[in-house]
């Protein structure tokens, strides 16, 4: 899920684990009668009593809207299980706890949007974490737009010149044009790829020995 959020065109920062106050929550678990999460590992701390745990939203992005203007879109990650699964404990526990945490996000006047594995295949998330390993590189990203802007015209010119070339070979031939090595230019692919420069269809699997699928624009 974060792969697939960082990379969205108007996304400002993305809040890691954003944490709710917690005299709002208790507030409402009171309102709801829905008991509030508590930290059970700390109970050692307190007497034996158990201190209430500070909930957290998994990821609130900070969108730009077209106006300008930057807004707050929570995010909430479950897997299907524990929205599904043959527990009714553990569902009727999860079920609770997204109820706290919608409530909150309610109040605020946003509405939490829940995710699970199955928004995302995974050839895409795959994809994405490949593509992702160019920021380990900074250093081969630290380029003019002006190349980055030829590197893709070259690319794209290659690949419909030799449609059944690998994407090595492709790779290779740009390094070569360009006088760069192949992983700088491996690398200015998956950044070109990530960031929507190239319009490479990352639903279809994306390696190095067998050709690119690009999508149409």
């Amino acid at each position: 899920m974060f792969l697939a959020m960082e990379r969205l065109t108007n996304v400002v920062d993305l809040l890691d684990q954003y944490p709710l106050p917690i005299g709002e929550t208790l507030s409402i678990a009171s309102e709801l009668n829905i008991v509030h999460p508590y930290a059970y590992r700390e109970r050692h701390k307190h007497g034996g009593r158990l201190p209430a745990k500070t909930m957290t939203t998994d990821l609130v992005l900070v969108l730009r809207q077209t106006t300008g203007k930057q807004i707050l879109a929570p995010f909430s990650f479950k897997y299907e299980s524990s929205l599904m699964g043959d527990s009714a404990k553990k569902r009727s526990r999860t079920l609770q706890k997204l109820k706290l945490e919608k409530t909150f996000w309610e109040r605020q006047g946003l509405a939490l949007n829940i995710v699970t594995e199955k928004h995302f295949s995974q050839t895409e998330s795959y994809n994405l974490k490949f593509l992702r390993q160019c920021y380990n590189h900074p250093e081969l990203l630290d380029v003019t737009d002006d190349f980055k802007e030829i590197f893709v015209m070259q690319f794209e010119r290659s690949q419909k010149e030799a449609p059944d070339a690998t994407l090595r070979q492709i790779l290779e031939k740009l390094a070569q044009d360009l006088n760069i090595s192949v992983h700088h230019s491996q690398t200015l692919f998956q950044s070109a790829v990530y960031e929507y420069a190239l319009p490479a269809d990352i639903h279809t699997p994306i390696e190095l020995y067998r050709p690119l699928t690009m999508r149409e624009v």
